[in-house]
């Protein structure tokens, strides 16, 4: 499955609004989406990697349909999630006064804020709900990256993938590694990153 059409085909399960909750799904709905995904996985004989946003507001719905799942949670430094979040939406002419991508729980309330603050405290609310959801997920089933990693120990992260992922999935040792190319830079006016900082600084992040 490739973007947009892997999102848009998980879409038809879930309700239409990211934060899930287990309850959110009715049984009908929740077996027919366990269904699809081991008839995908056994089809192609390999294990599944749902690289979708919304899903890191619906692991409550997850951990009810798919018990055994793994979870990688990608972590970035809050400020330039914040930076790459202003900046498209501004190149996609996103209103400044509406959440842009994925909404969090309390999505109404932060649009009641000026742009930077409501920015930051977006990342903020999906960290927070991703570290609270994952509480009651066993930690052997957890990986946590650093983005900054990525680019000079992706070998080692690799090997912590196939570790997390068990010994039923193979890897291939055929496939020369990627460079990834880490891009953290200030990209905006100094008094704009002031801000995010000054917004970023006041609030807690439980998976920093």
């Amino acid at each position: 499955l490739h973007a947009p059409a892997e999102a848009l085909f998980f879409y038809k399960w879930f309700p239409d609004r990211h934060f899930t909750l287990a309850s959110d799904l009715s049984s009908k709905q929740a077996g027919e989406f366990r269904q699809t995904i081991f008839a995908m996985i056994n089809r192609a004989n390999k294990a599944m990697v749902i690289k979708n946003l919304s899903f890191s507001l619906r692991i409550q719905a997850l951990k009810k349909i798919l018990p055994d799942a793994k979870y990688i949670v990608v972590l970035r430094e809050p400020l330039y999630t914040a930076q790459s979040m202003l900046q498209a939406m501004r190149k996609n002419k996103h209103p400044e006064n509406k959440v842009w991508s994925i909404h969090p729980r309390n999505y109404k309330e932060l649009e009641k804020l000026d742009l930077h603050e409501m920015v930051v405290k977006q990342v903020n609310q999906i960290e927070r709900q991703i570290a609270e959801d994952l509480r009651s997920i066993p930690e052997e089933n957890i990986l946590y990256v650093e983005y900054e990693e990525m680019g000079g120990q992706l070998k080692s992260i690799i090997d912590d993938v196939n570790k997390l992922a068990g010994p039923s999935v193979k890897r291939r040792s055929d496939i020369p590694l990627p460079e990834i190319q880490v891009k953290n830079r200030i990209t905006l006016p100094e008094e704009e990153i002031a801000l995010l900082k000054k917004h970023i600084k006041v609030l807690e992040w439980e998976l920093h």
